[in-house]
């Protein structure tokens, strides 16, 4: 069991630092080993699910977490707080804020009651913080922010990687939604000079841009959003391809400025895309596509 715990570190470690496709080549290494060796492969399945939800097969993902494994009582220290945040994780990306914002709490409760303290639990609760914004409560969004953020003022030096951008993007999108929006930007930039100081493209980056652009669209930036939308679509189809949850994200911010700037038939083209993509990531029966298509609605109604 000990070597079976020193794969899934390793391949953690690859998702960790953006090197998705190497992770998909250690996953296929470790889930034959596991079989050769016997030890099954119910421990990979929830860092599958981890990989599943960075890469956009998001409904395999919620396949993976169905394993009874992901509600285990005797796990390593460190790995209930663990699995918790990535179901958060994919919870909040297939749109069920609710369950996203409970799995996240839950996982900060299980790090506390360990004893497990590092930047990873201040990601977890900027999940919660996005979580609950989503739902429309500010006021536990700010709550969970604060914690994420005081957390990080404990480390002299953040971590480029993965957990620590996350963090900045969620403070700038909750201010985004403050009195001062204008100062959400800062938070963003803060989070991208970290990532971009890694010379590899990964996602860290895409979603940087995405979430700068949904900021400036917030303070009606049509330019700026647009700008941001288009470097995060473009980096997202080099890195992870066209059927991911952040093309979809990266289309919707660009259909909805259009509207704004009163381009119906960009808006359509733009909304009818995401709309496809959405479908295709999601799923049919999934909340993120119906909210995606409430909030393209008026896009999806333009004149050609």
């Amino acid at each position: 069991m000990a070597e079976a715990y020193r794969g899934v570190t390793h391949f953690d470690s690859l998702i960790v630092e953006g090197k998705d496709r190497e992770a998909v080549g250690a996953l296929e290494f470790e889930l034959g080993k596991a079989n050769q060796l016997g030890y099954g492969t119910l421990l990979l399945l929830p860092y599958r699910a981890k990989l599943a939800v960075e890469v956009g097969a998001l409904q395999e993902a919620v396949s993976s977490f169905k394993s009874p494994l992901a509600s285990a009582a005797d796990w390593a220290p460190w790995e209930g707080p663990e699995r918790q945040r990535d179901r958060a994780a994919l919870l909040l990306a297939v749109g069920d804020y609710k369950g996203a914002a409970e799995a996240a709490a839950e996982a900060y409760r299980l790090a506390l009651k360990r004893g497990y303290h590092s930047v990873r639990i201040a990601y977890g609760e900027s999940i919660e913080a996005e979580a609950r914004l989503r739902l429309g409560d500010i006021a536990g969004a700010q709550q969970a922010m604060k914690t994420a953020i005081d957390i990080l003022h404990k480390h002299r030096k953040l971590s480029p990687l993965f957990y620590v951008p996350r963090v900045f993007y969620t403070a700038c999108l909750l201010k985004s939604y403050g009195a001062s929006p204008g100062d959400a930007e800062d938070e963003c930039k803060h989070g991208l000079a970290l990532a971009e100081s890694v010379s590899r493209e990964r996602r860290d980056i895409s979603l940087g841009y995405l979430t700068l652009a949904e900021a400036r669209l917030r303070r009606s930036d049509l330019p700026g959003a647009r700008q941001a939308a288009s470097v995060g679509l473009d980096k997202t189809l080099k890195v992870l391809g066209g059927k991911h949850q952040d093309a979809a994200r990266a289309l919707q911010i660009l259909a909805q400025t259009d509207l704004k700037e009163g381009n119906a038939a960009a808006a359509r083209s733009h909304a009818e895309t995401a709309i496809k993509v959405a479908l295709a990531v999601f799923g049919d029966a999934s909340p993120k596509l119906a909210e995606l298509k409430l909030e393209l609605a008026q896009s999806l109604d333009s004149p050609k």
